[in-house]
């Protein structure tokens, strides 16, 4: 919903993602992104890919920050390429409604995205249990479509 409340908790179990810092900008990962419970907390700056979507439904020159901090589950019994979305391989980011909303047009449903991950410039910080998103200067390694 429009106020992220349905996003918390998840399989990283940081409960309460607004009491533990992180927010509205989280996102639920594919399985394949999720690589067993390894991506939470990892940053990734996403927006929408205007040469494969509809830029009626895309936002401009707009980025948005997320944490992973849930797994979005497979489902095996609709297909990966026009169904579920969270199917391996496909990547796919399940972004809570606000941080959505800053790339994407709501009423635009799923959308292509490019993203690229954060590495952490400080190896200390990736080992803290903290929101680090939001600390780090980003080294970013190029968007993948």
């Amino acid at each position: 919903g429009a106020d992220a409340s349905d996003t918390m908790g998840g399989a990283c179990g940081y409960g309460n993602l607004y009491s533990a810092g992180y927010g509205t900008r989280t996102a639920a990962l594919s399985q394949v992104l999720f690589n067993d419970g390894a991506a939470c907390g990892q940053c990734y700056k996403i927006a929408c890919d205007r040469k494969l979507a509809d830029p009626m439904f895309c936002k401009p020159g707009v980025t948005v920050t997320i944490t992973a901090t849930n797994l979005c589950p497979p489902n095996y019994a609709l297909p990966s390429d026009n169904g579920d979305w969270c199917n391996p391989p496909m990547p796919h980011f399940d972004m809570a409604q606000p941080a959505w909303e800053k790339i994407g047009v709501y009423k635009g449903g799923i959308i292509p995205v490019m993203y690229q991950r954060y590495i952490p410039t400080h190896e200390y910080l990736s080992l803290l249990y903290v929101p680090v998103c939001k600390l780090l200067k980003p080294f970013f390694a190029g968007f993948h479509a």
